[in-house]
């Protein structure tokens, strides 16, 4: 479980596959991510379904949710990131395209895939070493055919390799997902706070700048395959767009906040110059008292 000082976190189960063929990998993703599916079923079978198990892990006590973004059930997905290592030749061009957006998008080898879109990121970071990620998800394969004699080049495959995709790029993809869904929910706290009091919409405003000033990045790094499938899945995702309209609904937000000020303070300016009639007779009642006193004076004084 990881949780980010934006107020979402992400709950992540790591599934391992050996063995298992890119078809078979395909289409246990496929069921993975749409965590309703075949509620009823599951349940007949007393089994548990992924859903189930995922709230039952959240804090009674907090109010969290699962799945926040989701308007519908049917939407109720996880994204995947697959790293695949293969003992195996690369597969001509059209097998390889096909294997990684299947996988990138959690699609059942069944189902077709469209032509590829600006939605789509495709990298080759090396000799057999492929990337590709869409709105759903991310996906590395490694074609390693040669047994290799170079202990070092081994060494990078087997040791480092991994633990550059379970740590390092995973938690880059990490943070792109908390940019992404952090702004979603922005934009819905926008729509929701206009009519609050001003100190919420202060707080609102305190959250925004630290998302925007904390947690945005354009730059990660100074490795040119880290920044690369960074710039790609950022620009994939959308999410300068959706920053964009989260600091343009703020700027609204303030627009009308400067507007209701403005009426606030006619408001007030009409109510200190009445104040300043009562306090103009109020001044003459004294006054008056005062001038009592003096003979001449005091038929005006009374009047």
């Amino acid at each position: 479980f990881s949780c980010f000082a934006t107020g979402l976190g992400f709950i992540e189960f790591w599934v391992s596959y050996p063995d298992a063929t890119f078809e078979e990998i395909a289409n246990f993703a496929y069921l993975f991510k749409k965590t309703t599916k075949s509620r009823e079923k599951a349940l007949e079978n007393n089994k548990r379904v992924l859903y189930d198990v995922a709230e039952s892990l959240l804090p009674t006590d907090l109010n969290c949710k699962l799945f926040f973004s989701a308007s519908a059930q049917f939407k109720y997905e996880c994204n995947c990131f697959h790293f695949i290592h293969k003992d195996a030749d690369i597969p001509d061009a059209a097998e390889l395209t096909s294997t990684l957006r299947h996988l990138c998008r959690s699609y059942k080898t069944t189902m077709p895939i469209s032509a590829e879109s600006t939605y789509d990121v495709t990298y080759e970071a090396g000799d057999g070493d492929f990337w590709c990620g869409s709105t759903e998800g991310l996906v590395n394969i490694l074609f390693d055919s040669q047994c290799h004699n170079d202990s070092t080049a081994d060494y990078y495959l087997h040791r480092i390799k991994p633990l550059h995709l379970s740590v390092d790029y995973y938690f880059l993809y990490l943070l792109l997902l908390n940019q992404k869904y952090s702004a979603i929910q922005y934009i819905y706290m926008v729509s929701k706070v206009i009519n609050k009091p001003s100190r919420d919409i202060e707080a609102l405003n305190k959250r925004i700048i630290q998302l925007k000033n904390v947690f945005t990045f354009n730059v990660i790094s100074d490795d040119i395959h880290f920044q690369s499938v960074y710039s790609k899945m950022f620009s994939t995702l959308e999410i300068k767009n959706l920053l964009d309209d989260v600091i343009e609904n703020e700027n609204q937000i303030e627009s009308l906040q400067r507007t209701k000020h403005a009426n606030d303070d006619r408001m007030s300016n009409k109510y200190l110059f009445g104040i300043s009639i009562l306090s103009l007779f109020s001044a003459l009642i004294d006054a008056a008292s005062y001038f009592d006193r003096f003979d001449g004076i005091k038929a005006i004084s009374t009047l």
